[in-house]
């Protein structure tokens, strides 16, 4: 899943963020340069935020700043590591989600709506007051 593109400031390259990790594409689409490879669903986050990141400290969807210069350009880029974060447990209900199986989408989901017909406990890395921030 693609989660942020955009242009560098001579628009010879595209920056691309795609499950958590960071490349350059060449217009065309092919990958130029593979600048991350750790990006880890929910847990490290490369070129943009995680939830706390994206609403309360950044108010942006990108972790990435481009600056062009006289002879070229640079960028900067965020990594966010969860990996010491405690987690938080939160109930899915509603429309399946991505991340669940074909067996449980077949037994739980409703066929002509998809939604879910029996919650789901998921968890989260949330930091709480006083307790580690990645």
């Amino acid at each position: 899943m693609h989660q942020y593109a955009n242009w560098v400031p001579d628009h010879s390259l595209i920056v691309l963020v795609n499950r958590n990790n960071i490349y350059l594409l060449t217009p065309l689409g092919g990958v130029q340069h593979i600048l991350t490879e750790n990006g880890k669903d929910e847990m490290i986050y490369n070129g943009v935020p995680d939830i706390i990141y994206e609403e309360h400290v950044w108010n942006s969807d990108n972790g990435i700043w481009l600056k062009s210069y006289v002879g070229g350009w640079m960028m900067i880029y965020s990594t966010i590591d969860n990996s010491q974060v405690e987690q938080i447990p939160y109930i899915i209900y509603g429309k399946s989600s991505k991340n669940e199986t074909q067996s449980y989408q077949s037994i739980y989901a409703d066929k002509p709506t998809g939604y879910v017909m029996y919650p789901k406990l998921y968890s989260y890395p949330y930091s709480k007051p006083g307790k580690n921030i990645p």
